[in-house]
């Protein structure tokens, strides 16, 4: 089937030709993970000076996100083709077309500005959006305005879209059960918790009984993409799925993050992190210097295999990094002596390691755990 769709495609491209430019094609590897589909169309949408009425988008990936590609056409000009059956053998075909029809950018520049840049601005969002959101809280059971996005990372996702990253990841996990305390802290303060993307399941089943979306819609439906746009600050525990809000540059809590040592840039412009902790088999606790030295080691993957422990926060700190996360945003929150001192001895830390993202840890972890800056 494919040597008649690109010969078609072949007549169609040689007779534009005539009156316009080769077309340009922006090729993305996103295997099984939108984030990084989200991640490449900001950089698009933060670099590309004019609309891209003259370009196609190629993710490389039949896990379609739908409404946002919408979203991302509507305000970049841009068609987006995804992988599949038929839109794969398209997409092959586009690849294939010689260079005087197509000009193909594999390692686009504007993909791989370093460090990484955030828009200045959030993705419009379409006048369509209020009605969405409003219909879909209403029926999960959302009955107020404010309310945060909460996402856990459960294998089985990665299980059904790639298989091989879910048997490196098992040590990262979300367990359910340490969550409560951050819910019931949200729950105190007037705050409901909407989870959005993959269903809690197995050990990361949280026994609450709260709105999970993915009861009600599919993932990358717009009603996801509208409950995402219009909460107060996203949740996740150490999954990508926070990725959704960032079109519309949503705050973000990081609990159990396991990567250490983010690329500068990488991190939205307001967050908090509660990061995991890891300890040699013989009871050594690693510091941040020893783990940014070693940035590029996996060091959760190195934990699945046993080589390392992984250490996750206890409940209690989860539920304090939502109390400062609120008073954060809302102005409130004072920082006392200690805790500046703290946050000078990690900056201390980083300087030494200038490619490395600036992280906002939680006051309290730092207080906890201050060995880590030594």
């Amino acid at each position: 089937m494919s040597v008649p769709v690109s010969l078609v495609l072949f007549v169609i491209l040689a007779f534009r030709r005539i009156f316009k430019n080769p077309l340009r094609l922006v090729v993305l590897a996103v295997p099984g993970e939108f984030a990084q589909f989200v991640k490449h169309m900001e950089s698009l949408r933060r670099h590309s000076v004019s609309p891209l009425k003259n370009e196609i988008v190629l993710p490389l990936s039949h896990w379609r996100h739908e409404a946002l590609s919408k979203l991302y056409s509507k305000n970049l000009g841009v068609r987006i083709l995804w992988g599949g059956r038929i839109s794969g053998i398209i997409q092959q075909s586009f690849i294939l077309m010689p260079s005087f029809l197509v000009e193909i950018a594999r390692d686009d520049p504007r993909l791989k500005v370093h460090p990484y840049e955030f828009p200045v601005v959030a993705l419009p969002k379409p006048e369509s959006f209020q009605i969405v959101r409003s219909s879909a809280l209403k029926k999960i059971g959302v009955t107020g305005e404010e309310y945060v996005a909460m996402s856990v990372y459960t294998l089985e996702y990665d299980k059904e879209r790639n298989p091989e990253y879910a048997e490196k990841s098992r040590s990262v996990e979300t367990l359910g059960d340490e969550l409560i305390e951050g819910i019931d802290v949200l729950n105190e303060y007037g705050f409901e918790v909407v989870l959005l993307g993959s269903m809690d399941t197995g050990r990361a089943k949280v026994p609450r009984e709260f709105p999970r979306l993915n009861e009600f819609y599919q993932l990358g439906s717009m009603e996801e993409v509208a409950v995402a746009a219009g909460c107060r600050y996203f949740w996740t525990d150490n999954v990508g799925a926070w990725w959704l809000g960032q079109p519309f540059q949503k705050p973000v809590l990081f609990t159990n993050m396991a990567s250490q040592g983010c690329r500068k840039g990488l991190m939205p412009r307001t967050h908090m992190v509660l990061p995991v902790r890891y300890q040699t088999p013989e009871g050594r606790l690693l510091t941040f210097r020893e783990m940014y030295r070693g940035k590029n080691s996996s060091f959760y993957k190195m934990a699945t295999r046993g080589e390392l422990r992984l250490i996750r926060n206890p409940p209690h700190l989860i539920a304090d990094a939502h109390r400062e996360m609120i008073g954060r945003l809302d102005g409130t929150w004072i920082e006392d002596s200690d805790a500046l001192e703290l946050h000078k001895r990690y900056q201390q830390v980083l300087s030494e390691f200038p490619d490395l993202h600036p992280y906002r840890f939680s006051t309290l972890f730092l207080k906890t755990y201050s060995y880590l800056l030594n």
